[in-house]
Protein backbone atom coordinates (compact mmCIF):
# COMPACT_ATOMS: atom_id res chain seq x y z
CA UNK A 1 0.00 0.00 0.00
CA UNK A 2 1.37 3.38 -0.97
CA UNK A 3 0.76 6.28 1.33
CA UNK A 4 -1.64 8.11 -0.94
CA UNK A 5 -3.77 5.08 -1.82
CA UNK A 6 -7.26 5.33 -0.40
CA UNK A 7 -8.41 3.08 2.40
CA UNK A 8 -11.19 0.75 1.36
CA UNK A 9 -13.80 -0.48 3.76
CA UNK A 10 -16.90 -2.63 3.51
CA UNK A 11 -19.81 -2.59 5.91
CA UNK A 12 -21.34 -6.04 6.33
CA UNK A 13 -24.76 -6.20 8.01
CA UNK A 14 -25.84 -9.64 9.18
CA UNK A 15 -29.35 -10.69 10.02
CA UNK A 16 -30.11 -14.08 11.57
CA UNK A 17 -32.90 -15.58 9.47
CA UNK A 18 -36.07 -16.21 11.49
CA UNK A 19 -34.38 -15.17 14.74
CA UNK A 20 -37.80 -14.54 16.32
CA UNK A 21 -38.49 -18.26 15.79
CA UNK A 22 -35.53 -19.13 18.06
CA UNK A 23 -36.80 -16.89 20.87
CA UNK A 24 -40.42 -18.05 20.42
CA UNK A 25 -39.65 -21.79 20.26
CA UNK A 26 -36.60 -22.15 22.48
CA UNK A 27 -36.78 -19.12 24.79
CA UNK A 28 -34.73 -15.96 25.13
CA UNK A 29 -31.84 -17.70 26.90
CA UNK A 30 -31.27 -19.86 23.84
CA UNK A 31 -31.65 -16.80 21.60
CA UNK A 32 -28.97 -15.02 23.64
CA UNK A 33 -26.79 -18.13 23.55
CA UNK A 34 -27.09 -18.26 19.76
CA UNK A 35 -26.18 -14.57 19.40
CA UNK A 36 -23.18 -14.92 21.71
CA UNK A 37 -21.99 -17.92 19.65
CA UNK A 38 -22.42 -15.85 16.53
CA UNK A 39 -20.57 -12.87 18.03
CA UNK A 40 -17.66 -15.18 18.95
CA UNK A 41 -17.63 -16.55 15.43
CA UNK A 42 -17.53 -13.05 13.89
CA UNK A 43 -14.64 -12.08 16.17
CA UNK A 44 -12.73 -15.24 15.19
CA UNK A 45 -13.34 -14.75 11.45
CA UNK A 46 -12.63 -11.00 11.35
CA UNK A 47 -9.17 -9.79 10.46
CA UNK A 48 -7.02 -7.73 12.87
CA UNK A 49 -8.12 -4.46 11.19
CA UNK A 50 -11.82 -5.38 11.10
CA UNK A 51 -14.44 -4.31 13.62
CA UNK A 52 -17.26 -6.74 14.48
CA UNK A 53 -20.20 -5.25 16.38
CA UNK A 54 -23.56 -6.21 17.80
CA UNK A 55 -26.25 -3.56 18.06
CA UNK A 56 -30.02 -3.52 18.38
CA UNK A 57 -30.29 -6.99 19.90
CA UNK A 58 -30.00 -9.34 16.93
CA UNK A 59 -28.32 -6.89 14.52
CA UNK A 60 -24.71 -7.80 13.81
CA UNK A 61 -22.18 -6.02 11.64
CA UNK A 62 -18.54 -6.07 10.64
CA UNK A 63 -16.53 -3.24 9.17
CA UNK A 64 -14.02 -5.02 6.93
CA UNK A 65 -10.89 -3.03 6.08
CA UNK A 66 -8.72 -3.07 2.96
CA UNK A 67 -10.10 -6.12 1.17
CA UNK A 68 -11.38 -6.58 -2.35
CA UNK A 69 -15.07 -7.14 -3.11
CA UNK A 70 -14.19 -10.78 -3.90
CA UNK A 71 -12.46 -11.26 -0.54
CA UNK A 72 -15.38 -9.71 1.33
CA UNK A 73 -17.87 -11.97 -0.47
CA UNK A 74 -15.67 -14.98 0.35
CA UNK A 75 -15.65 -13.92 4.02
CA UNK A 76 -19.46 -13.58 3.93
CA UNK A 77 -19.77 -17.10 2.45
CA UNK A 78 -17.43 -18.48 5.14
CA UNK A 79 -19.54 -16.78 7.83
CA UNK A 80 -22.72 -18.27 6.34
CA UNK A 81 -21.21 -21.77 6.47
CA UNK A 82 -20.01 -21.29 10.04
CA UNK A 83 -23.39 -19.95 11.23
CA UNK A 84 -25.06 -23.11 9.90
CA UNK A 85 -22.78 -25.14 12.22
CA UNK A 86 -24.09 -23.40 15.37
CA UNK A 87 -26.36 -25.66 17.42
CA UNK A 88 -28.55 -24.78 20.38
CA UNK A 89 -27.73 -26.42 23.70
CA UNK A 90 -31.29 -27.77 23.86
CA UNK A 91 -31.52 -28.95 20.23
CA UNK A 92 -28.56 -30.56 18.46
CA UNK A 93 -30.54 -30.77 15.20
CA UNK A 94 -31.27 -27.04 15.12
CA UNK A 95 -29.65 -24.83 12.53
CA UNK A 96 -30.40 -21.52 10.90
CA UNK A 97 -29.08 -19.33 8.12
CA UNK A 98 -28.00 -15.71 7.86
CA UNK A 99 -28.73 -12.94 5.37
CA UNK A 100 -25.86 -10.56 4.63
CA UNK A 101 -25.97 -7.10 3.05
CA UNK A 102 -22.67 -5.45 2.20
CA UNK A 103 -21.84 -1.89 1.16
CA UNK A 104 -18.48 -0.69 -0.07
CA UNK A 105 -17.44 2.65 1.41
CA UNK A 106 -17.04 3.79 -2.20
CA UNK A 107 -20.80 3.37 -2.70
CA UNK A 108 -21.65 5.91 0.02
CA UNK A 109 -21.22 9.64 0.66
CA UNK A 110 -21.47 9.53 4.47
CA UNK A 111 -21.56 7.04 7.34
CA UNK A 112 -25.36 7.14 7.60
CA UNK A 113 -25.58 6.71 3.82
CA UNK A 114 -23.16 3.74 4.12
CA UNK A 115 -25.49 2.07 6.64
CA UNK A 116 -28.42 2.87 4.37
CA UNK A 117 -26.78 1.18 1.36
CA UNK A 118 -25.85 -1.92 3.40
CA UNK A 119 -29.39 -2.01 4.80
CA UNK A 120 -30.85 -1.87 1.28
CA UNK A 121 -28.58 -4.75 0.26
CA UNK A 122 -29.75 -6.74 3.31
CA UNK A 123 -33.40 -5.95 2.54
CA UNK A 124 -32.97 -7.31 -1.00
CA UNK A 125 -31.55 -10.59 0.33
CA UNK A 126 -34.47 -10.96 2.75
CA UNK A 127 -37.00 -10.14 0.02
CA UNK A 128 -35.48 -12.81 -2.22
CA UNK A 129 -35.87 -15.65 0.30
CA UNK A 130 -33.06 -14.96 2.81
CA UNK A 131 -29.82 -16.97 3.25
CA UNK A 132 -28.01 -14.88 0.64
CA UNK A 133 -25.39 -12.19 0.12
CA UNK A 134 -25.81 -8.88 -1.68
CA UNK A 135 -22.99 -6.38 -2.26
CA UNK A 136 -23.48 -2.77 -3.37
Amino acid sequence: QTQNSSVTAHLMLLDVDYFKHINDNYGHDEGDYFLSQMSDLLRQMSGPEDTPARFGGDELAIIVMNRSDEDVIQLAQNIQSAVQQIRLSTDSAFFTTVSIGIASSESAQSVSDWFGVADKALYLVKRHGRNGIQLF
